[in-house]
């Protein structure tokens, strides 16, 4: 098991993690396209977003990520035969977790003997099957996992042996690998990577790539740029942001304005909001979402509208309701809220 984590830094969350955007599921992500690493794989590679949430028993979250699994390496769900599960009503809590905790081991033994089956078809037909010499080659990745102990739900061995949380997942032989991201800073029995902190080099490289700028721009010695990334806390999707910011002020400004009066301009939005590296009150992600929201709070006749929020609100709100029973088509969408805009621009610019 791989894990890719956050470095032990400023700008922890709630429960003692680093925070997101730092780059981690990124370099899974590259990992993941390798040449070498695929033909390592050859049997498949499983992305799994656990997004921090803890499987805590949860039968139908943990049989439906086995079934995700089984499809993106090209095997019908069905083959787990994993039965559904009735809950009993006004059941007792710890004997509802037993239960669930029962069922979850059942699949877990039935997905590590499917592995075994279809590591044992595709090995006799490449010629190349010998019991005891097989490696590993199915990869799974964990994206955003919130609790160590989840992980052994997901190491499966060959002829299903072991069970998940403590059940003996360490008898046979391990039919995959795990590479794992996530906000804590150590994980016990993995080989663990840490996402650095940008230098400030890196910092202003990856503000011009986003800025669509080349390298070799003056702004690359700015010194108002250092101090833009400074004050993004060194954190690269804050900086990203910063960047794309940058670039649109840049096109829509038609050349009315130099580069040093659009970065003064983003570095005096983070300034406004209390941010900024000067200022400790605020961690990275407060960075971000101070300047989402100063971007999508564009000026009509020199005051802050909240134009942009109140159409994507809508957009959420009307097209992207989980109760939808069909989705619209996002042309269609857009072609309705520029036409919106067109129409009531003096009403949608008012404060209230």
């Amino acid at each position: 098991c791989v894990a890719i984590l956050s470095s032990d830094r400023d700008g922890r969350d709630d429960n003692g993690g680093g925070g997101g955007g730092e780059g981690k599921s990124t370099i899974a992500a590259l990992a993941c396209v390798r040449g070498d690493v695929r033909t390592r794989y050859h049997q498949g590679i499983a992305w799994l977003n656990l997004e921090r949430k803890p499987l805590t028993f949860n039968f139908e979250s943990y049989s439906k990520a086995l079934s995700d699994i089984c499809r993106q390496i090209g095997v019908k769900p069905q083959q787990l035969r994993l039965s559904p599960v009735v809950r009993t009503p006004d059941e007792d809590a710890a004997v509802s977790d037993l239960r669930m905790k029962g069922h979850m081991k059942e699949a877990h033994i039935r997905m590590g003997k499917l592995l075994t089956s279809l590591q044992h078809k595709r090995s006799s037909r490449r010629g190349d099957y010998e019991e005891g010499q097989q490696h590993t080659s199915v990869l799974i990745i964990l994206d955003d996992v919130a609790e160590p102990s989840d992980l052994e739900w997901f190491q499966f061995r060959r002829g299903g042996g072991g069970g998940g949380e403590n059940g003996g997942s360490d008898k046979g032989e391990q039919m995959n690998d795990l590479l794992v991201t996530s906000r804590l800073t150590d994980i016990e029995g993995a080989i663990s990577l840490t996402v650095p902190p940008l230098e400030m080099k890196e910092a202003v490289r990856l503000l011009l790539t986003e800025s669509d700028l080349p390298s070799n721009h003056p702004m690359a010695n700015n010194r108002t740029a250092r101090g833009l990334v400074k004050n993004c806390f060194l954190h690269p999707l804050t900086i990203k942001f910063a960047g794309r910011w940058l670039s649109l002020k840049r096109v829509t400004s038609g050349g009315q304005k130099g580069m040093d009066e659009i970065l003064g301009e983003v570095n005096d939005a983070i300034i406004e909001r209390g941010g900024g590296a000067e200022n400790n009150t605020e961690s990275n992600v407060d960075e971000l979402y101070s300047l989402l929201n100063r971007a999508m709070s564009p000026l009509v006749k020199g005051k802050e509208t909240k134009i942009v929020r109140l159409c994507f609100a809508a957009l959420v709100a009307v097209f992207f309701k989980e109760t939808c029973s069909a989705s619209v088509p996002l042309e269609i969408a857009n072609d309705f809220f520029l036409k919106v805009v067109e129409n009531e621009k003096d009403i949608l610019s008012r404060d209230d």
